[in-house]
């Protein structure tokens, strides 16, 4: 039977974009270099970065919805105090508007 020709494997290194021999020394050699270290490192940092930020916008986000929502009950609150029939509209039971009560010990409102 006659010998065939097989390429080496190969690995490509995320972090540096190159490619090394997919064999334990190559690997482990590419891996305890400066640079490879400097990247790995490099990558972390953006990575903590960018989800820190990520955060910040969804904080901002929650604080502008917030703000939003509470606007919008006042302004609700405000067009049923002037207009009670308007709770219908917006899904709420009206306001009971009572007539005041009268002090009967003293006679007065």
């Amino acid at each position: 039977m006659a010998d065939y020709w097989k390429s080496q494997p190969r690995h490509f290194c995320e972090f540096c974009k190159c490619w090394i021999a997919d064999n334990k020394p190559s690997r482990d050699f590419h891996e305890k270099g400066k640079r490879h270290k400097e990247n790995v490192e490099r990558r972390i940092k953006e990575v903590r970065e960018k989800s820190e930020e990520h955060w910040k916008v969804q904080q901002e986000n929650k604080d502008f919805l917030q703000q939003m929502e509470a606007a919008a009950l006042k302004a609700a609150a405000k067009d049923i105090a002037s207009d009670p029939s308007l709770a219908s509209q917006y899904g709420i039971k009206a306001p009971i508007h009572r007539p005041p009560s009268v002090n009967i010990d003293t006679g007065t409102l």
